[in-house]
């Protein structure tokens, strides 16, 4: 009777402890700008940066698929700007020996908070746009024994030429599971956070 018991139970242990559970979170951090002060602009959007720590090999796919949501979501987003993807941005920016400029831009900031303004003037003169779309990853994964978890944010801000923040958005994305099913692959976290990201633009 007792094993009898045991096997009725085992598929709904299995159901309960396998199971995963997955949490999103949007935020608007600086929401000055409305979209009517983007309208007949140039956009330029620039590839996602991560702490230099953050670079993995699952990271960089994570990054690139984000750079692919953020070319197809903003035209949508911004229907009557000119958007400069992430391809031609950086292709701008490594033409004109301005990739150093871009990564002390963004250390500066994860070290200070602020955006310095005489390297976001470089880059704007460089790139010969109105505003710079800069997106940041923080991710981390956790597999460890029988447990298995995925957590990723994505910070998006909207630059003006005098280096300040007309927008900035931040998107939470986090599972967690055990016995292995609590991850989640690239395309899923990067299509997760972009939406979330913009979820209130």
């Amino acid at each position: 009777m007792k094993k009898f018991a045991c096997l009725i139970l085992l598929p709904f242990a299995l159901v309960t402890f396998t199971g995963c559970i997955t949490t999103r979170n949007a935020e608007v951090v600086d929401p000055k700008a409305t979209k009517a002060i983007f309208e007949k602009k140039k956009v330029a959007v620039l590839p996602t940066r991560s702490p230099a720590n953050f670079s993995t090999d699952s990271i960089l796919a994570v990054k690139k698929n984000i750079d692919l949501k953020l070319d197809q979501a903003m035209p949508t987003l911004l229907p009557s700007s000119a958007i400069i993807n992430t391809n031609k941005t950086i292709n701008i920016v490594n033409d004109s020996n301005q990739i150093e400029t871009l990564d002390k831009l963004v250390t500066t900031y994860d070290s200070t908070g602020v955006y310095n303004k005489k390297m976001v003037g470089a880059l704007f003169s460089t790139i010969k746009c109105n505003y710079l779309v800069i997106s940041r990853l923080k991710t981390e994964k956790l597999d460890i024994m029988i447990s298995k978890a995925t957590g990723a944010s994505l910070e998006v801000t909207i630059l003006n030429g005098a280096g300040g923040v007309e927008w900035t958005g931040v998107g939470d994305f986090k599972r967690g599971g055990i016995f292995g099913f609590g991850g989640a692959s690239a395309n899923e976290i990067s299509e997760e956070l972009v939406k979330l990201a913009f979820q209130n633009f």
